[in-house]
């Protein structure tokens, strides 16, 4: 009994889903080939 896994928590099955999804939507990004990068917006200046 001692060598059993620890239990799957729902903390695990999030985790694990979020990180499915990521490699989902990078491999669709892939396909679409080159885009124009996304621009950040600056912080205003004092």
């Amino acid at each position: 009994m001692d060598n059993l896994p620890s239990p799957v928590t729902t903390m695990d099955v999030y985790l694990a889903r979020i990180v499915e999804q990521n490699d989902e939507i990078i491999a669709l990004m892939k396909t679409w080939g080159d885009r124009p990068k996304t621009r950040r917006l600056k912080e205003p200046k004092p």
